[in-house]
């Protein structure tokens, strides 16, 4: 894992160049992000680029959707709560995709995911446990 990790780090810093400007707070995280997926997450998850983006804007929605009042109020039904049930449930489809496919296919990766498939966890507990995990 990790000479994948090296390597996620060389891919995200080879845009910014060798001079000029970047923006720190957004390349860095990007990086930063990418380094979560691949250690927390599946290998065909943070290997494709646009799943990390998207698993990206899934959890951006849902921190956007956290406010005070949707978590004092959690059952009352609202645009932020709309959002964050969609968001969430893009995310339990993208893990439970890669799940399905593995155990389809009998395909083994060295990541997490698959020491919990492993360990004989259910589908639905190893994706509950890799969500939390991507948020950190």
């Amino acid at each position: 894992m990790i000479p994948r990790i090296f390597d996620d780090i060389m891919a995200g810093m080879k845009p910014w160049g060798v001079s000029g400007q970047f923006d720190a707070l957004e390349d860095i995280y990007n990086v930063v992000f990418q380094l979560t997926v691949r250690a927390s997450s599946s290998t065909e998850l943070a290997n494709d680029p646009i799943a990390v983006k998207k698993l990206k804007h899934c959890l951006q929605d849902c921190e956007k959707a956290a406010s005070p009042a949707s978590l004092l109020v959690s059952w009352l039904p609202s645009k932020d709560r709309k959002q964050r049930q969609k968001s969430s449930k893009e995310m339990y489809l993208m893990f439970k995709k890669v799940l399905d496919e593995r155990k389809a296919t009998g395909s083994r990766e060295d990541d997490p995911t698959q020491v919990l498939i492993e360990e004989g966890n259910a589908d639905n507990d190893i994706v509950e446990v890799r969500i939390p995990h991507t948020y950190s």
